[in-house]
């Protein structure tokens, strides 16, 4: 099996995120993903492992904590989804893609091991379940000593809910895959929480009430501890908590990145952090990463405050709120509902100083492509220009579907607004209007984000662009 082979099988099965149909049927069991762990020795019960789920922040955290486990020299196995531009992004070891070779002899081990499942199974895998076994076996082949598992999409059905964590993370939640996940902030968060286990360890970042009602109920159906992080605001927990600042911190760039620096505060101590990750949201991460660090240097795994740092410091995970180019400043932000936007609209105007803004805007079919109009239309600081863009990837949503959402008070603000459904026209055209004083935001999507990635680093010559990281590109 050479690598395209190894593509066409792990996309040959039922795959939601590249047609957009969630096919799955209900399997709260997990009795074809069991039966294809056994079938492989279950090498997921070979390391210890964190299960982290939520709307938004669960691969920031997933990052923050692999990063600090390395720098304390742990052999660490990273497993989290979508990729940008290859599936070998997904399954990380000491913090590098697995490379083609070792995805083949997975493809090919995990191949014959459906080839023994009863048919009845083997016929409903879908790919995330495909790749989840291989990031499993991945992880035992290579000895890892721990492992950071993001959930796929929910929690309480996700395959990766049949391992038995030392911890769970559940971070912020809001609306986003209603049709799978419920309508309502209550279904979202059972969903969420189906990751909590009997007797275990849950660090929740989720601040909606309604949310908070839901896990909090379950963490104590299960008899789980709870560690709630919060701002520094919030009064309603007790003196337990890690709580993150809203106001207190500090921007500044360094060698081509953005970062800030804020203190976390835990049973009266002020911790120091920096992180190459912007906004609150990301301050509240980076709060949940180090709870669950402290929560497992309780547990048996020692860590040191001074490395733990370093690897906070050293965290790498784009396409957030990432600088990709000067002159002007470029940002790309995988943003993809309407809470995180706002978020990063509101991170932008507040802590990066900039002229006017342009925004490349691109989204997927099933986005709340009204509700990101509506941030639009709120958040208007500085925005000079607007280009909705389609094309990107074939979920994308036209152009001409923002465009009933978008006309009448962008334009009565006198926003320029151009519609294509070409994504190198659209990048152009933001390029073309923008100033050297100026910054452009591309958003939207992590599809777009990707993509934006690729033709920047093809293209810019400057050395922010230079220094962009492309793994590989499967998806073509």
């Amino acid at each position: 099996m050479n690598y395209r082979n190894a593509l066409d099988f792990i996309y040959s099965f039922s795959d939601f995120e590249r047609n957009g149909t969630f096919s799955r049927t209900e399997d709260p069991q997990f009795t074809r993903f069991r039966a294809l762990m056994r079938l492989l020795n279950n090498p997921q019960n070979t390391y210890p492992a964190i299960h982290i789920a939520g709307t938004k922040g669960k691969g920031s955290v997933s990052a923050l904590i692999e990063s600090a486990l390395r720098a304390n020299d742990y052999q660490t196995g990273l497993y989290t989804s979508p990729d940008l531009h290859t599936m070998r992004e997904r399954i990380r070891i000491q913090g590098q893609p697995i490379s083609e070779e070792e995805t083949c002899e997975l493809a090919e081990e995990v191949q014959a091991a459906i080839a023994r499942m009863p048919e009845a199974l083997s016929s409903a895998l879908i790919t995330f379940e495909i790749i989840t076994a291989m990031a499993f076996l991945a992880f035992a082949k290579r000895h890892v000593t721990i492992a950071i598992i993001e959930t796929g999409l929910g929690g309480r059905l996700d395959p990766t809910n049949s391992i038995q964590p030392l911890l769970c993370i559940i971070t912020s939640i809001s609306y986003d895959h209603m049709a799978v996940l419920g309508k309502t902030i209550r279904q979202i968060a059972r969903e969420k929480a189906g990751i909590i286990k009997d007797n275990g360890v849950v660090i929740v970042s989720a601040e909606h009430p309604e949310a908070l009602e839901v896990i909090d109920k379950t963490a104590k159906d299960h008899a789980a501890q709870i560690i709630h992080i919060a701002s520094a605001s919030n009064k309603t927990f007790d003196p337990q908590i890690y709580t993150y600042p809203e106001q207190e911190y500090t921007i500044y760039k360094e060698n081509g990145r953005f970062y800030q620096e804020f203190q976390i505060t835990h049973t009266g101590q002020s911790i120091p952090c920096k992180v190459p990750l912007l906004g609150a949201h990301q301050r509240q991460n980076t709060c949940a990463a180090l709870a669950a660090i402290h929560t497992l240097d309780v547990k048996g795994f020692p860590v040191k405050a001074d490395r733990t740092a370093l690897g906070f410091a050293a965290v790498q995970w784009p396409a957030r709120l990432q600088l990709a180019g000067e002159n002007p400043l470029i940002f790309i932000d995988g943003a993809h509902n309407a809470d995180s936007l706002q978020k990063t609209l509101q991170t932008i105007s507040k802590d990066i100083p900039y002229r006017r803004m342009h925004i490349l805007l691109g989204t997927l079919k099933d986005k709340d492509i009204a509700g990101m109009a509506q941030v639009l239309q709120q958040e208007q600081v500085r925005l000079h220009s607007l280009v909705i863009c389609g094309g990107f990837s074939p979920r994308a949503a036209p152009a001409e579907l923002w465009q009933e959402h978008l006309a009448n008070e962008l334009t009565a603000a006198q926003i320029n607004i151009q519609f294509t459904d070409s994504f190198e026209t659209a990048l152009l055209m933001a390029e073309e209007i923008a100033q050297p004083e100026d910054l452009v935001l591309i958003t939207g999507s992590l599809y777009l984000a990707a993509a934006a990635l690729l033709r920047i680093a093809a293209t810019r010559k400057d050395p922010v662009a230079a220094s962009i990281t492309i793994y590989g590109q499967d998806h073509v």
